[in-house]
């Protein structure tokens, strides 16, 4: 990739945070013009995201030529940094995914809105046993949710099967293939190699097996061709999920998405049963980003920090600063922490080893407003 730069990267966030302290790497980003945020709504609410907008600003700065350590970068960097450009279709509210995407410096201009999203019309109901639900599933209800994924396979050409864990993969693969053959069951999620995952997606798109089972290895972003039901067993906790999964089936023009949702136990039907309602109302989940980025803040700076003098060295009202950060004057500050016997944090009372575990270990620990 160094010999012959790409002229479209496709990477993570952690794999952009390795390429922009590679010298090498550094110099065939400094041309980038656009950055895409596929699947923002995903990374928007974590620390994963926290991650993501760091990288995202120190690209800009080193599109710009504004890091102070290279003199005369300035002069080789462009006018504008990259335009940023977020895609999701779950994302609630937008306008809070829209502030997260553009970042909080206060030169910025505010990001344009492009609201094209509709309701989709959605084929989707739940599967209950026979047997009465309890808090535990018994079986013989196992037992029947095998059969009745047998029956749906031999009624759609494909069908994908979503689970909450890997064990739950292997152990409905292994009674599906006793129904079905192994020729027609694949299994697919994180803990297989690679190239078993891509042989089963490639399986699955060329209509070699009835029936995939998976946990979120195949939610977002991959191509698997034509899919006419999803089923998921247990329920998702989360409205995004289960429309990004239900959507996963009829991913075609003019086509219905069929899901069917299986409960296992009471809670599940109960969750299940309003988390069908809110699909049909069109309603999503409410993202909270958290305002403080201070962990990614604290770590990426401890990392960088030169290992024999600059660890030692390094600021500690600075890196109290960077735990301040998102407090509010009116937060307590006696709050009590096992770094201070007091009960309060200051600059001076704490080496920059112990800020930065500090910040690894609490993502915002309030401290008092600098003088």
């Amino acid at each position: 990739m160094l010999r012959h730069p790409p002229h479209i990267l496709v990477t993570t966030p952690e794999s952009l945070y390795i390429l922009l302290t590679s010298r090498r790497s550094r110099e065939h980003l400094a041309s980038v013009e656009t950055v895409i945020v596929d699947e923002i709504h995903a990374v928007a609410d974590d620390k994963r995201g926290a991650h993501l907008a760091l990288s995202l600003e120190r690209l800009d700065a080193l599109v710009r030529g504004e890091n102070r350590l290279s003199p005369g970068a300035f002069i080789t960097g462009l006018m504008s940094p990259a335009q940023r450009i977020g895609l999701s279709a779950t994302q609630n509210p937008i306008e809070l995914v829209a502030e997260f995407l553009t970042g909080s410096a206060p030169h910025r201009a505010p990001a344009t809105i492009v609201q094209i999203g509709r309701k989709r019309e959605m084929d989707i109901a739940i599967e209950v046993p026979s047997d009465e639900l309890t808090s535990v599933t018994s079986q013989a209800m196992w037992e029947e949710i095998f059969d009745r994924l047998a029956s749906c396979t031999e009624t759609h050409r494909s069908t994908l099967v979503f689970v909450n864990t890997r064990k739950l993969v292997e152990r409905i693969s292994f009674a599906l293939a006793e129904r079905l053959g192994t020729e027609n069951v694949g299994a697919h999620h994180g803990s297989l190699s690679r190239m078993l995952r891509l042989d089963a997606e490639r399986r699955l798109k060329r209509g070699e097996i009835k029936i995939l089972v998976a946990t979120a290895s195949l939610e977002l972003g991959i191509d698997i061709g034509n899919v006419d039901l999803v089923c998921q067993i247990s329920t998702t906790r989360s409205i995004a999920v289960a429309l990004q999964r239900v959507g996963r089936a009829g991913h075609w023009r003019g086509a219905v998405p069929k899901g069917r949702l299986f409960a296992t136990t009471r809670d599940d039907l109960l969750e299940q049963a309003a988390l069908v309602r809110k699909l049909r109302n069109g309603e999503l989940d409410r993202l909270e980003i958290p305002p403080s980025r201070s962990t990614s803040s604290c770590n990426r700076l401890w990392r960088h920090a030169e290992p024999s003098r600059g660890r030692r060295n390094l600021s500690t009202k600075f890196c109290a600063a960077l735990i301040r950060t998102g407090t509010s004057p009116g937060m307590s500050t006696k709050k009590s922490s096992p770094f201070s016997p007091k009960g309060s944090i200051r600059a001076g009372d704490v080496t920059a080893p112990t800020c930065c575990m500090m910040a690894s270990t609490a993502s915002c620990i309030p401290v008092a407003a600098p003088a």
